[in-house]
């Protein structure tokens, strides 16, 4: 009797192992429906883009690439903090430093920030 008690634990093991290490895909899901609140999609533009101008002396060599930013055009940062729940304090902290850095420079390279 305690033969089998071993043998039903030892096969449970192994099966809930198999089960972990099943390597299956996860079916795929559906994406949402768009909300209603999301903005139309803008029209395609009529006319070829600028290219931007490039700073002088440098090549962009980096691996995952450059980001280039037309003339006049702003540059956004974002940023995704918890300003919510037990760590709030740190993430509206940082979050309040970088407006304040963002208001201290107003500018990178000639574009507004």
């Amino acid at each position: 009797m305690q033969k089998r008690i071993w043998l039903l634990i030892g096969l449970l093991l192994l099966a809930l192992a198999a089960t972990a290490c099943g390597g299956a895909k996860p079916a795929a899901t559906e994406a949402p429906a768009a909300a209603a609140t999301e903005a139309p999609a803008a029209a395609a533009p009529t006319t070829a883009p600028v290219e931007p101008a490039q700073v002088a002396g440098y090549k962009c060599d980096d691996s995952l690439g450059c980001v280039e930013v037309a003339d006049g055009d702003p540059i956004l940062i974002a940023s995704a903090l918890v300003v919510s729940g037990p760590n709030a304090p740190l993430g509206l902290d940082t979050q309040y430093g970088a407006e304040i850095a963002l208001k201290f420079r107003g500018e990178v390279l000639g574009h507004p920030l």
